[in-house]
């Protein structure tokens, strides 16, 4: 939804149980004219979205989210000063084959703008 025209993935890799990748960020997107103009921010609703698309992407499988938690922003992410965000995160599968993703979103110094739980359903 938002991949390849917000953002590209640059890089992603991981494992069996977390997943590290680097998106870079399309400052010439609509979305950062009206948040806010002349101080664009990533919103926030669109990090959520971002972690969600990286997540289907390395597993190759379709996601709802069913939850979202535990969602703190400590630091804004401005498209001119961050081309690049990176995102680490760590997933499992649940009893009931749901995907539960604890996800933190870095910016270019490394500094954490984003912590979130989620609970995918695969679709």
């Amino acid at each position: 939804m938002l991949k390849d025209d917000l953002y590209s993935i640059k890089n992603i890799t991981g494992g069996n149980k977390f997943i590290e990748a680097v998106a870079k960020l399309n400052a010439e997107h609509e979305i950062f004219t009206g948040h806010f103009p002349k101080q664009p921010v990533l919103p926030g609703v669109c990090m959520m979205q971002m972690v969600k698309e990286i997540v289907e992407n390395f597993r190759n499988q379709k996601l709802q989210l069913l939850k979202a938690d535990d969602i703190k922003f400590s630091s804004m992410i401005d498209p001119a000063q961050n081309a690049e965000v990176k995102f680490m995160l760590q997933y499992g599968l649940n009893e009931i084959q749901q995907i539960n993703v604890n996800a933190k979103i870095l910016n270019n110094k490394d500094v954490v703008c984003c912590k979130m739980k989620a609970t995918y359903k695969i679709i």
